[in-house]
Protein backbone atom coordinates (compact mmCIF):
# COMPACT_ATOMS: atom_id res chain seq x y z
CA UNK A 1 0.00 0.00 0.00
CA UNK A 2 1.07 3.43 -0.72
CA UNK A 3 -0.29 7.15 0.18
CA UNK A 4 -3.07 6.59 -2.98
CA UNK A 5 -3.70 3.04 -1.93
CA UNK A 6 -4.76 4.63 1.62
CA UNK A 7 -6.61 7.17 0.32
CA UNK A 8 -8.50 4.74 -1.76
CA UNK A 9 -9.16 2.46 0.67
CA UNK A 10 -10.92 4.78 2.64
CA UNK A 11 -12.95 5.08 -0.47
CA UNK A 12 -14.02 1.95 -1.62
CA UNK A 13 -17.55 0.53 0.07
CA UNK A 14 -17.89 -1.78 2.56
CA UNK A 15 -18.98 -4.45 0.40
CA UNK A 16 -16.21 -4.19 -1.82
CA UNK A 17 -13.53 -3.95 1.21
CA UNK A 18 -15.26 -7.09 2.19
CA UNK A 19 -14.38 -9.59 -0.96
CA UNK A 20 -10.20 -8.02 -0.51
CA UNK A 21 -8.35 -11.59 -0.18
CA UNK A 22 -4.71 -9.92 -0.12
CA UNK A 23 -3.00 -6.27 0.39
CA UNK A 24 0.26 -5.18 -0.57
CA UNK A 25 2.67 -3.17 2.13
CA UNK A 26 5.05 -1.44 0.31
CA UNK A 27 8.08 -0.23 2.28
CA UNK A 28 10.58 2.57 1.59
CA UNK A 29 9.50 5.09 -0.61
CA UNK A 30 8.95 8.11 1.29
CA UNK A 31 11.26 6.89 3.78
CA UNK A 32 12.67 10.29 4.89
CA UNK A 33 9.01 12.42 5.46
CA UNK A 34 6.27 9.49 5.39
CA UNK A 35 3.20 10.87 4.19
CA UNK A 36 0.83 12.15 6.74
CA UNK A 37 -2.28 9.54 5.39
CA UNK A 38 0.09 6.48 6.16
CA UNK A 39 -1.66 5.48 9.11
CA UNK A 40 -4.13 2.61 10.31
CA UNK A 41 -6.54 3.88 12.13
CA UNK A 42 -10.52 2.98 11.68
CA UNK A 43 -11.35 5.56 8.79
CA UNK A 44 -9.74 2.50 6.36
CA UNK A 45 -12.26 0.21 7.15
CA UNK A 46 -9.97 -2.65 7.94
CA UNK A 47 -12.55 -4.57 10.34
CA UNK A 48 -14.76 -4.68 6.27
CA UNK A 49 -12.35 -7.01 5.11
CA UNK A 50 -13.52 -10.34 7.04
CA UNK A 51 -11.71 -12.37 3.76
CA UNK A 52 -7.99 -10.78 3.99
CA UNK A 53 -6.09 -13.61 4.60
CA UNK A 54 -2.78 -12.67 3.01
CA UNK A 55 -0.39 -9.22 3.93
CA UNK A 56 2.72 -9.16 1.56
CA UNK A 57 5.05 -6.76 2.42
CA UNK A 58 7.97 -6.27 0.11
CA UNK A 59 10.78 -3.70 0.99
CA UNK A 60 12.19 -1.55 -1.14
CA UNK A 61 14.90 -0.02 1.17
CA UNK A 62 15.70 -0.30 4.26
CA UNK A 63 17.87 3.12 5.53
CA UNK A 64 18.48 2.04 8.69
CA UNK A 65 20.77 -0.77 6.98
CA UNK A 66 23.43 1.08 4.90
CA UNK A 67 25.61 4.01 5.31
CA UNK A 68 24.80 5.59 2.27
CA UNK A 69 21.74 6.80 4.19
CA UNK A 70 23.80 8.92 6.94
CA UNK A 71 23.08 12.14 7.67
CA UNK A 72 19.43 11.89 5.49
CA UNK A 73 17.91 9.67 8.29
CA UNK A 74 15.72 11.81 11.44
CA UNK A 75 17.12 9.18 13.84
CA UNK A 76 18.73 6.03 14.32
CA UNK A 77 15.69 3.35 13.50
CA UNK A 78 13.07 6.03 13.30
CA UNK A 79 11.43 4.32 9.94
CA UNK A 80 11.85 0.97 11.21
CA UNK A 81 9.72 1.65 14.39
CA UNK A 82 7.27 3.49 11.80
CA UNK A 83 7.13 0.48 9.70
CA UNK A 84 6.85 -1.76 12.56
CA UNK A 85 3.76 0.14 13.64
CA UNK A 86 1.84 0.40 10.43
CA UNK A 87 2.11 -3.68 10.40
CA UNK A 88 1.25 -3.70 14.22
CA UNK A 89 -2.31 -1.53 13.29
CA UNK A 90 -2.88 -3.59 10.46
CA UNK A 91 -2.35 -7.08 11.95
CA UNK A 92 -4.48 -5.56 14.71
CA UNK A 93 -7.80 -3.91 12.67
CA UNK A 94 -7.50 -7.25 10.39
CA UNK A 95 -7.38 -10.43 12.73
CA UNK A 96 -8.51 -12.67 9.58
CA UNK A 97 -4.95 -12.21 8.05
CA UNK A 98 -3.16 -15.34 8.30
CA UNK A 99 0.22 -15.42 6.44
CA UNK A 100 2.43 -12.66 6.04
CA UNK A 101 4.53 -12.87 2.64
CA UNK A 102 7.76 -10.95 3.08
CA UNK A 103 9.66 -10.10 -0.41
CA UNK A 104 11.99 -7.18 -0.81
CA UNK A 105 15.06 -5.74 -3.17
CA UNK A 106 18.48 -8.13 -3.30
CA UNK A 107 19.86 -5.13 -1.37
CA UNK A 108 17.67 -5.72 1.72
CA UNK A 109 19.36 -8.45 4.56
CA UNK A 110 17.46 -10.66 6.01
CA UNK A 111 19.00 -9.43 9.41
CA UNK A 112 18.26 -5.88 8.78
CA UNK A 113 16.91 -3.68 11.28
CA UNK A 114 13.49 -3.20 9.80
CA UNK A 115 13.16 -6.90 8.62
CA UNK A 116 13.86 -8.10 12.35
CA UNK A 117 11.25 -5.70 13.62
CA UNK A 118 8.94 -6.80 11.37
CA UNK A 119 9.44 -10.65 11.95
CA UNK A 120 9.00 -9.93 15.59
CA UNK A 121 5.67 -8.55 14.93
CA UNK A 122 4.60 -10.98 12.73
CA UNK A 123 5.84 -13.74 15.33
CA UNK A 124 3.75 -11.88 18.39
CA UNK A 125 0.56 -11.77 16.51
CA UNK A 126 0.73 -15.47 15.56
CA UNK A 127 0.76 -14.99 11.65
CA UNK A 128 2.59 -17.62 9.26
CA UNK A 129 5.74 -16.09 7.49
CA UNK A 130 6.20 -17.10 3.99
CA UNK A 131 8.74 -16.03 1.22
CA UNK A 132 7.86 -13.74 -1.90
CA UNK A 133 9.22 -14.57 -5.28
CA UNK A 134 12.28 -12.02 -5.38
CA UNK A 135 14.16 -13.16 -2.04
CA UNK A 136 12.66 -16.79 -1.71
CA UNK A 137 16.08 -18.68 -2.45
CA UNK A 138 17.75 -16.41 -0.46
CA UNK A 139 15.73 -15.19 2.59
CA UNK A 140 13.38 -18.39 2.77
CA UNK A 141 16.58 -20.75 3.27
Amino acid sequence: MHEEAFRLLTRISPRYRAVITAVELRLGPGWHKPARGWVVDPRLGLSDTVKLRLLKIFVECDPESHEVFDGFRTSQFSYAKFCVNLARGLLTQVPSVSDVEFDGYPSISKSSPLLQGLFDEVEANSKQITWGPERAQSWGA
